[in-house]
């Protein structure tokens, strides 16, 4: 059991060293993988880490969810009547009701998958070549040509 601790403090180690978010992914292997077996405490003292994170949760994150939830409700019901609507004109209309902000509503849409569907690219015709007029052959098609501008003039 001590030599099983002993090597998780030196895996938290190394995912120090590394940079990567530790206490997420330390989280999250004591929640699936060690607090059956060793239990919270342990596990969490023997990575190092508060054992009051296992228990904490913004109370700032839990508003936001909730008012996010709020927003979407209008969100879809603006996009219910104008379906082409962008974060932008979405922005403009909740800006009567509340203050909010633009990078919100497009951080709001985009993981909502709620964003304006954009239409394809259309392509004009530069030449009508269904005229009735007459088609003149391409008489410099054939000839290798100097790259300089006035030679096929």
């Amino acid at each position: 059991m001590e030599g099983a601790l002993t090597n998780l403090a030196l895996d938290n180690h190394i995912l120090k060293k590394a940079k990567i978010s530790a206490r997420l992914e330390a989280k999250e292997i004591i929640r699936k993988h060690l607090a059956p077996e060793f239990g919270i405490v342990k596990s969490y003292k023997a990575l190092e880490i508060s054992i009051s994170s296992f228990y904490y949760q913004s109370d700032t994150k839990i508003k936001r969810k909730q008012e996010d939830k709020q927003l979407i409700e209008k969100i879809e019901a603006y996009l219910d009547l104008m379906p082409q609507s962008g974060y932008r004109s979405v922005t403009y209309f909740l800006r009567n009701d509340m203050k909010i902000n633009h990078k919100r509503v497009y951080r709001i849409m985009h993981e909502n998958l709620l964003n304006a569907v954009r239409r394809g690219l259309i392509i004009m015709p530069t030449t009508d070549s269904k005229h009735n007029l007459k088609k003149y052959p391409n008489l410099l098609k054939d000839k290798s040509i100097n790259h300089a501008r006035s030679n096929s003039w």
